[in-house]
């Protein structure tokens, strides 16, 4: 067993540092942050509607590239907590799916495209209202042509809101 005290460890820990790169970039050929190139366009798509105990608002900016397109969400949402569907009084959102569909058929979810992402949003009074995270979604050109829809779902462990509205834009 290696014994290192007072300065000496000082000096190996500077030196263990370095040489794993903790000690600033000190490499003049280090690699620079590639930049994100503009978008080619952009469209806000509003959000305004309710599935049973949510209300959804807020907006969803599609950020036009070469070959994709980002959709940047930001949503609000508020309990109703006396709606008929999904009627509950209180929500724990666990998920926010984001799809792409070639049909309008509610049984052929995300076929062009599906990205599911981790909530943990609560509401536990009528009339609570919560931001959900921003998120962005990067989904191809290829894919978005073809689509028929472009929906959001959010759930919890017992219940599903669509968010109203078709992202699909001309």
């Amino acid at each position: 067993m290696l014994r290192i005290s007072g300065s000496r460890l000082l000096v190996a820990l500077l030196l263990s540092a370095a040489a794993i790169g903790c000690g600033g970039n000190s490499s003049p050929t280090a690699p620079s942050a590639t930049p994100t190139p503009a978008p080619l366009s952009a469209t806000t798509i509003p959000i305004d509607g309710a599935f049973g105990t949510l209300r959804f608002t807020g907006s969803a900016v599609r950020k036009e590239y070469a070959n994709s397109y980002d959709y940047v969400v930001q949503l609000t949402a508020t309990l109703d907590a006396h709606a008929t569907l999904n009627a509950t009084t209180a929500i724990h959102l666990t998920y926010l799916l984001f799809e792409v569909s070639s049909s309008s058929s509610t049984n052929v979810l995300g076929d062009l495209f599906g990205e599911r992402r981790s909530l943990s949003v609560d509401f536990t009074a009528d009339g609570d209202t919560r931001q959900l995270p921003e998120m962005t979604f990067t989904v191809s050109k290829a894919a978005v042509t073809q689509a028929q829809h472009i929906n959001m779902i959010v759930a919890s462990d017992s219940y599903v809101w669509f968010v109203p509205g078709n992202l699909k834009v001309p």
